[in-house]
């Protein structure tokens, strides 16, 4: 039987370790961010504080209001997110060639990073409600179809690492809630199949091409789509063991990778503290997903644990992925590193699912009788 924690008692079953964990990466996501402003405007930098700021009241909002709260408004949730989505690709910014800003006065808003834990709670609520019918390819079906919708909008941006990201979160999501290998494995071969016509029929971007083909051999082309990932992997390697030391890092005074404060910002880690350094971030990230990890393993109550997984897919996939396209072993899909790269709605978005995380810990409480 579970039955949730009075309010009084939730902070005694605060997850101090996530929060130091949390803090730590934030730090080195300052000093990260702090370095690259040492070459050039500290506009970003200024910015980035205050985003953390922002995203800490996200996190105690999360934290302080049960979850059960967002799951019986699911669906206007969801229907939040359709809209936002919406409004991008008809009164969007293009910035980049990419339409997938809101401006709301001096600051822009980034609908397709809410969309990632607006799809986690909603999802959850939908899978929650079918879980006994959760085997079945009709459930299957329904919760493909329910991020197959916001996934295609922000893809049409485009967007196609956030629409992974999307996609990704609900994998994990229906395998924990009951769904079978075979239906996941013949999705994918149906995807795969979709993906070679879309290649050919020129749905997939030029620019989205160019980077599967850079990442395939960067050689091919070293100063154009391969260029990134060339300096990036310069930079990783001229770090050595301790690195070249904070603000120091020649890459990053060269201004030579683009992106450097935002989806590359690993190499300057890699560059200034070497092998060691940036193995120590590697090494917190694994425990943060440790922590967020015996959440979703010590939960009984399935909704929770749904949210839980949902939220241990968003953070790894950002990681793994961004680690590996700056290493050059997946093509660069504009991920960022979380709370590492400078990003506000991602920022506020990333802190606001741990945030999530600690409401599930401290109400979550087994009683056996």
């Amino acid at each position: 039987m579970v039955a949730s924690v009075p309010y009084r008692r939730t902070a005694k079953r605060v997850d101090w370790y996530l929060i130091l964990a949390a803090l730590i990466v934030c730090a080195c996501g300052v000093l990260a961010l702090y370095s690259v402003a040492e070459t050039g405007t500290t506009a970003n930098f200024k910015k980035h504080l205050m985003w953390l700021v922002a995203g800490g009241v996200g996190a105690a909002i999360f934290a302080f209001v049960n979850p059960e709260f967002w799951i019986r408004r699911s669906l206007w949730l969801y229907l939040f997110n359709l809209a936002m989505l919406a409004a991008v690709l008809v009164a969007g910014q293009d910035a980049g060639g990419a339409q997938r800003w809101i401006d709301i006065g001096p600051f822009q808003f980034q609908p397709s990073e809410l969309s990632k834990l607006l799809l986690i709670i909603s999802l959850a609520a939908l899978l929650t409600k079918r879980l006994e019918s959760a085997s079945t390819t009709k459930t299957f079906l329904l919760s493909f179809i329910h991020v197959a919708v916001p996934a295609a909008m922000v893809f049409k941006q485009p967007d196609l690492g956030t629409a992974l990201v999307l996609i990704g979160i609900w994998i994990g999501m229906v395998l924990v809630a009951g769904a079978t290998l075979r239906h996941v494995v013949t999705w994918v071969v149906v995807v795969s199949v979709l993906f070679v016509f879309a290649w050919e029929a020129g749905v997939i971007k030029d620019y989205q091409k160019s980077r599967v083909v850079a990442f395939l051999d960067p050689a091919a082309d070293p100063q154009g789509a391969g260029y990134q990932v060339s300096q990036g992997r310069m930079a990783i390697g001229s770090g050595g063991l301790l690195g070249k030391g904070f603000g120091h890092g020649i890459q990053k005074e060269g201004r030579w990778i683009p992106a450097q404060h935002t989806d590359f910002v690993y190499t300057v880690i890699a560059e200034e503290g070497g092998f060691v350094g940036s193995s120590m971030l590697v090494l917190i990230f694994a425990f943060l997903l440790y922590r967020i990890w015996r959440v979703l393993a010590d939960t009984a109550n399935p909704t929770y644990r749904l949210l839980a997984v949902g939220v241990f897919c968003l953070w790894s996939y950002h990681i793994v992925v961004n680690l590996a396209m700056v290493l050059g072993l997946f093509p660069v899909v504009g991920v960022p590193l979380p709370l590492i790269s400078y990003g506000g709605t991602a920022t506020i978005v990333t802190l606001s699912s741990l945030g999530l995380i600690l409401g599930i810990r401290a109400r979550e409480e087994k009683i056996v009788f």
